[in-house]
């Protein structure tokens, strides 16, 4: 996936008059499908697993696999309901930046620069918003004029910073507003509050 309205390229996932919301659907199937495949994998893994230790090991095992299996279910789950819930937002004409104007935020951060926040970034980057920079773990850059950082970095001082996790984090959004002095916000709260 690399567009939501390159209609000019052929490349959209936007809904459209011809084929409705049908390539969102077909996304939703598509990554119903990967998770039951990953859950094929993981039953495999454990069953050699099971067989190269003792039940007491085992057990122990598969209770963390599948502790980590929830979690990564639970952040897909977290992404689509946030990413409906942009697009209806959009459809009725609201707009993130014109919130976060309206509210005295006008130099935000985002913490969280995989897929959710580049296309926050890229919605940004088209308004009267400044996006003073993006911040996470890697810190990899993913285009020229949006700085990315490290959590560990010096920071610029910033009105808000917009978390784009899968899953919410309390502590690490509580750690960033006492080393930022700002509000910190999740992106699926942000979305309920335009």
């Amino acid at each position: 996936i690399n567009a939501w309205n390159e209609w000019g390229e052929g490349m959209y996932l936007e809904p459209d008059d011809a084929e409705g919301f049908a390539y969102l659907e077909a996304l939703r199937d598509a990554k119903r499908e990967y998770y039951h495949a990953d859950i094929r994998v993981v039953d495999e893994f454990q069953s050699k697993l099971r067989t190269s230790l003792g039940n007491l090991e085992y057990e122990t095992v598969k209770q963390n696999e599948q502790e980590i299996a929830s979690t990564r279910a639970q952040r897909y789950i977290n992404y689509s309901e946030t990413y409906r819930r942009w697009l209806k937002a959009k459809m009725q004409g609201k707009s993130i930046s014109s919130y976060l104007l309206s509210n005295g935020y006008k130099n935000v951060a985002i913490y969280g620069m995989a897929a959710l926040g580049r296309l926050l970034a890229i919605e940004l980057n088209n308004s009267s918003v400044n996006l003073k920079y993006g911040i996470d773990q890697k810190g990899q850059q993913f285009n020229k004029e949006i700085p990315v950082y490290k959590p560990e970095d010096n920071l610029e001082a910033v009105d808000l910073v917009i978390m784009c996790l899968g899953i919410p984090d309390p502590q690490l959004n509580k750690k960033i507003k006492k080393r930022l002095g700002c509000r910190v916000l999740d992106m699926k709260d942000l979305i309920r509050e335009i």
